[in-house]
């Protein structure tokens, strides 16, 4: 009933209550309709979300996976958590096995303080970027770019690279940690090595520079030699190195000078196309072994030397061919082409300096040499004392030929005898050079220079094959030497030893053969002088001996007309004209006699020339009607000049009797007349056909009566001659006279 009691105003009441709850309910239904549309619509969005997502997650993965640089992640602690492939192929590993790894595994010995160090800061949030050395797993270097990026963990668990991206530490209030690293590697090797190739190259160009700023510099060929080999070793970093120099005179390569205990000795000669100097000599182009010992090319001479990489290039001044450089390593394989051409740049230049050094030298020797001569030309003309001429002689040829021992053998009867030296006293050899000779026949240089008057060059002793060694000179092994002619005569030879083998070159012998001419000009000047003094002498004995005989003549003259005055005093009657006649005959014998030993420089004359020549003169006197023929039989024996004189007045006065009384019946007759020698005496027969001797002369107590003419033979010969006279017939007049031999 009370329902029933309510009013209409109620009832309108809950009616317009109803009304506005349906109003509501329809309103929600909208706004339920409208959500649930709203949620249609962000279902359909989340899931084209997750579609990009899962699209975008692919997308990243394969970038990751393709990627050409190198990306790891690692936990908190350091392990790799994640490589990409390209982070396996980098370190030759497969990706699962670097999973699990701690990041020090894979970081080489000497990179290891730069990791620690830069792992330190990526709590503070710092990203770094730094180069470091990564380990290969076959244990090989691998330089790398790092990136590092630390990865901080939200307290909601969501990680955050926020912190490292804007450089903010995170936050104190321990809601973020680090959860780990994200690094992306970069591999520079090959950069790094062609910067370092470009460092290096650098450096050897400025080196190159700087070295050849320094070459060009030095000019003292020796020490340039050593500079060379020095900086070529340095500058392809080498350990060893030496230089052949080209010898044209033999047409070989001879290793001159090296650095480094193994390499060969001093002296070492190469041919065209033997070892690798040889085959860079003969190809004429830059060569690289990387182990000489197992190369099939090296040279017989260079077994056992334990030489690894060599390096050799020419060393050339334009066309001109001067020798091959040499550098070697010991680590097989240390040189490249580039290593060559470098050294081949480095040669042109050392070409430059040698070519400038050799033209100083050249220049300096010059100089020296017109020096020496010119010391010599002073000597040959300042004294006569030839010992002193040759002497200094062999000092200036020590000034301008780079020997170590100098002599002069002159020769003698075809004999090579020593009479000046220096230099063999260091060698020991003082007492051997100044006592041995040598035959000529028996030594082909000396020949053989006597033949072409041309200087001799032996570079090598040893390989020269007439070479002929002498007891005691095993050490000499190079040898020059030039003759020294007068005119056309070869007199000596002035020699240079060395014990360096390829010593000398046709340079030096050019040089030789000047001082050579000195030497020449000496001998010849000690020679014309010693032939002057000799002649100076030899004249003042003849004018001394001329005026003996002149003073002798003119005595003998006197004497005759003594002799004559005092026979005419025995006589009735005194024939002048006779007298005057026998007195011209006996001068003109003597003035015969003089001739002779004028012609003969008062020497010893032959016996039998000068008896034809005494006899034909006395012969002039007799009458026109008669002939007389003269027979003289050649004789070898030789009478002194007083013998001479005292003979001719005794074959005239002889000639002159048998002219007088030989043939007072006849209009012919014969002279013959016989020298010979019986031990130490002169036996002289003289004869004629005639009518003999007078008896009166042949008997004993006859004596010579009042005859001058015999007087005069029988005191010659006893007083002048000191000898014996005897007379007998025998088909005619017999004179023997025999007297000492002094003409020995």
């Amino acid at each position: 009933m009370a329902g029933e009691d309510r009013s209409e105003a109620q009832l309108i009441e809950e009616a317009e209550g109803l009304r506005r709850r349906v109003a509501d309910l329809e309103t929600a239904a909208i706004a339920h309709q409208r959500a649930e549309e709203t949620l249609r619509r962000r279902n359909w969005e989340l899931e084209r979300l997750y579609q990009e997502a899962d699209r975008l997650r692919a997308f990243h993965e394969n970038i990751v996976q393709s990627m050409e640089e190198g990306i790891v992640l690692e936990d908190a602690m350091g392990y790799i958590t994640f490589v990409n492939p390209k982070t396996a192929d980098l370190l030759g590993y497969a990706p699962e096995e670097l999973v699990g790894c701690h990041y020090r595994e894979i970081v080489a010995p000497e990179g290891l303080e730069k990791a620690e160090e830069e792992t330190a800061k990526r709590p503070l949030g710092v990203v770094s970027q730094y180069e470091n050395v990564l380990l290969t797993k076959d244990g090989q270097q691998v330089t790398v770019l790092t990136s590092a990026r630390p990865l901080f963990e939200e307290a909601s668990g969501e990680e955050s690279a926020i912190p490292g991206q804007t450089g903010e530490a995170p936050g104190q209030d321990g809601k973020r940690q680090m959860s780990g690293v994200l690094s992306v590697f970069v591999d520079i090797t090959e950069r790094k090595r062609a910067e370092e190739e470009i460092r290096r190259r650098t450096t050897q160009l400025e080196s190159l520079r700087q070295v050849g700023l320094e070459l060009s510099s030095q000019m003292e060929l020796d020490a340039l030699l050593h500079s060379i080999v020095a900086r070529a070793a340095e500058l392809l970093g080498g350990t060893e190195g030496g230089l052949y120099l080209y010898r044209p005179d033999r047409d070989v390569l001879e290793w001159t000078v090296s650095i480094g205990p193994h390499m060969v000795p001093t002296g070492t000669v190469l041919g065209r196309g033997e070892g690798l100097a040889g085959k860079v000599w003969e190809n004429g182009q830059p060569m690289v072994v990387d182990d000489y010992r197992a190369w099939d090319g090296r040279a017989a001479k260079h077994e056992g030397y334990s030489w690894t990489s060599v390096a050799g290039v020419p060393v050339r001044w334009g066309d001109e061919f001067l020798g091959v450089l040499n550098v070697v390593a010991e680590a097989p394989g240390a040189f490249s082409m580039k290593d060559a051409k470098l050294l081949d740049l480095f040669a042109s230049h050392a070409a430059i300096a040698l070519r400038n050094a050799h033209l100083l030298q050249r220049e300096q020797r010059q100089h020296e040499l017109v020096a020496a001569l010119a010391d010599a030309a002073a000597v040959v003309s300042s004294t006569l004392d030839l010992d002193q001429v040759l002497d200094r002689i062999l000092e200036q040829v020590e000034r301008a030929v780079a020997g170590e021992a100098f002599n002069i053998l002159l020769l003698e009867a075809g004999v090579a005898r020593p009479v000046r030296w220096r230099g063999y006293q260091q060698f020991g050899m003082e007492g051997v050079i100044s006592t041995h000779t040598h035959r000529i026949a028996e030594v082909h240089s000396f020949r053989q220079m006597m033949e072409s008057g041309e200087s001799v060059v032996i570079a090598d002793t040893a390989t020269w094959p007439d070479w002929v060694v002498v007891p005691g000179m095993e050490w000499l092994r190079a040898y020059i030497a030039a003759p020294i002619r007068v005119g056309a005569e070869t007199v000596g030879f002035l020699n240079v030893d060395s014990s360096r083998p390829g010593q000398f070159d046709a340079e030096d012998a050019r040089r030789l053969e000047a001082f050579a001419n000195h030497a020449a000009t000496a001998i010849e000047n000690a020679r014309l002088y010693e032939q002057a003094r000799r002649d100076a002498e030899t004249k003042t004995t003849l004018l001394s001996e001329v005026n003996h005989r002149v003073k002798n003549n003119l005595s003998a003259i006197v004497g005759l007309l003594y002799l004559e005055q005092s026979h005419a005093a025995w006589q009735d009657e005194v024939d002048c004209a006779e007298i005057m006649e026998d007195l011209a005959v006996r001068i003109q014998g003597l003035a015969t006699v003089h001739s002779m030993l004028t012609a003969a420089e008062w020497m010893p004359l032959r016996l039998s020339d000068l008896m034809e020549r005494i006899i034909h003169a006395a012969l002039r006197t007799l009458p026109r009607e008669k002939s007389v023929s003269v027979d003289v039989a050649p004789s070898s024996v030789l009478v002194t000049p007083d013998q001479a004189h005292d003979l001719a007045l005794v074959i005239n006065e002889l000639t002159t009797n048998a002219v007088k009384h030989a043939w007072s019946s006849r209009t012919t007759g014969r002279i013959t007349a016989r020298a010979a020698l019986e031990a130490d005496t002169v036996v002289l027969e003289l004869r004629d056909d005639g009518m003999g001797h007078p008896e009166d002369i042949l008997h004993p107590d006859g004596r010579d009566g009042h005859s001058v003419g015999l007087y005069l033979v029988r005191s010659m010969v006893e007083k002048g001659l000191h000898g014996e006279l005897a007379l007998h017939n025998d088909g005619g007049a017999v004179t023997t006279i025999r007297f000492k031999n002094e003409a020995v």
